[in-house]
């Protein structure tokens, strides 16, 4: 008995290699991946997934679709009027004000038309693990939990040019505030260095339910799963002292998850899926980088205080065909997806600083979307009988397109 009991139990004890699931955070950095696939109705089906994936992106899209250096998705950098409307720090020396005047003089006196925009290189290169365990329980209910670990790096990042219809750096005034960028910045707290951001992500805890029919009359099986949980927003959050950082997860807030699978079997070795879901998030209050002038774009701000942040929703949706154990246990998928988050609201505690009209038209904070495509090898060790089942996979993923977002290769 004790022994029929645990071959049941471990009937699928797996260790994957496989493309960051549904059970990964979505955003604008990285490249969308498959979502993850219906779960077998087994009872007392247990599994572990290990998920590891590097990605890397150089370019991506600005809010108006067009290629730009990764580090200028959110505009070109604009220079001058970084300090209008950003109170004076306290403790600077003599020397430091008269900088800081000068600064201040280029911002509030721009030569007609000129806005100051530099252009902006960097790249982005990221690693993420995710172990998950899964139990299936009586009627195709189960629970699931997930622990992503990330790193987040931006990499030599330098000022490029001064762009077109800029400030020319043969203005002195213009070219001092250049090149002794990285000294202005630090009296306002701001680094706009190389950064790497490595911890630990938001864990998640799905339940679901899920359903199996292997007696269709047409085609071989036909199986669903629902499932829908709470990401704890435990992830490490990002910076706001370097413009560059990235948060590992959603920057400290609790989202719900909710996402549903099919996926369909014919000739016994095509196989369709599809997948569709979302996540909502609570509010959250932080000490935020938020804007101060109209004028301003680029990651860069210099406004600090304190806001309510209203995260924008998530939405994805995707589709596979996979050519199941077409040798042996080899199987080949190639996939479509899209993901998007809508714009994020603030409200600032001082309004007097932080007008809510002004700091929520932020290029940061505009709705996001992204198109990527999928492909993967996998191989399914299984042997039947046996309680182990491992399977291999190996996979790309590329984001192709959209706005405001990374084109990243995982």
């Amino acid at each position: 008995m004790q022994k029929t009991y645990i071959s049941r139990a471990f009937f699928m004890l797996s260790l994957l290699l496989v493309p960051a699931s549904a059970l990964g955070s979505l955003n604008f950095y990285r490249a969308g991946t498959y979502r993850s696939e219906t779960r077998p109705d087994k009872a007392c089906l247990t599994s572990f997934n290990l998920n590891l994936s590097g990605s890397f992106a150089k370019k991506g899209k600005n809010g108006s679709k067009a290629q730009v250096n990764a580090l200028d998705v959110y505009g070109y950098q604009e220079v001058s009027s970084l300090l209008n409307g950003v109170a004076v720090p306290t403790g600077m020396t003599a020397a430091q004000i008269i900088t800081d005047n000068a600064w201040r003089a280029v911002g509030a006196a721009p030569a007609a038309g000129n806005t100051s925009k530099i252009d902006m290189a960097g790249k982005y290169s990221g690693f993420d693990m995710e172990f998950s365990v899964a139990h299936t329980f009586k009627r195709g209910f189960f629970l699931e939990v997930i622990v992503p670990v990330s790193q987040r790096n931006i990499k030599n990042v330098a000022v490029t040019n001064s762009v077109a219809g800029a400030v020319q750096l043969a203005d002195p005034a213009w070219a001092a505030l250049i090149s002794g960028l990285d000294t202005h910045l630090a009296l306002y707290g701001m680094s706009k260095a190389d950064v790497k951001n490595t911890g630990i992500g938001d864990i998640v805890v799905n339940g679901g339910w899920t359903y199996n029919d292997n007696q269709h009359s047409f085609f071989d099986y036909i199986d669903a799963t629902i499932r829908a949980g709470v990401s704890t927003g435990s992830g490490k959050k990002r910076d706001e002292n370097k413009a560059y950082s990235l948060a590992a997860g959603y920057d400290g807030h609790v989202g719900f998850p909710v996402s549903f699978d099919v996926a369909v079997g014919a000739y016994e070795w095509i196989t369709w899926g599809a997948h569709v879901g979302g996540t909502f998030f609570l509010k959250n209050t932080k000490r935020l980088r938020m804007q101060t002038n109209d004028r301003q774009t680029g990651f860069m701000k210099l406004g600090l205080g304190y806001a309510r942040r209203d995260l924008g929703d998530l939405f994805d949706a995707g589709t596979y065909f996979k050519a199941d154990h077409i040798a042996s246990g080899l199987s080949l998928m190639v996939g479509y997806s899209y993901a998007s988050q809508k714009a994020t609201t603030l409200l600032a505690d001082d309004l007097t600083t932080f007008a809510t009209a002004t700091i929520n038209r932020d290029d940061r904070l505009q709705a996001w979307n992204m198109h990527s495509i999928h492909t993967s090898i996998d191989y399914d060790f299984s042997k039947e009988g046996k309680k182990y089942h491992p399977h291999l996979s190996v996979f790309y993923n590329k984001a192709l397109t959209g706005n405001s977002m990374l084109q990243t290769q995982n």
